[in-house]
């Protein structure tokens, strides 16, 4: 699959594009190894992932 994000990522360019359509834009940055199991939400979500 090729990449759609190449180079740093510019949050607020993110955050437009995703309230236009229709979410928020929050960040988190987890610790190393942090682990989501059996986490749910009652509300569809789309994350990004950033490697640094």
């Amino acid at each position: 699959m090729r990449s759609i994000m190449q180079g740093p990522v510019d949050q607020q360019s993110v955050a437009v594009s995703w309230r236009s359509r229709g979410f928020c834009c929050d960040l988190w940055v987890d610790p190393p190894g942090q682990v989501w199991a059996d986490y749910l939400h009652e509300v569809d979500e789309l994350v990004m992932v950033a490697i640094r």
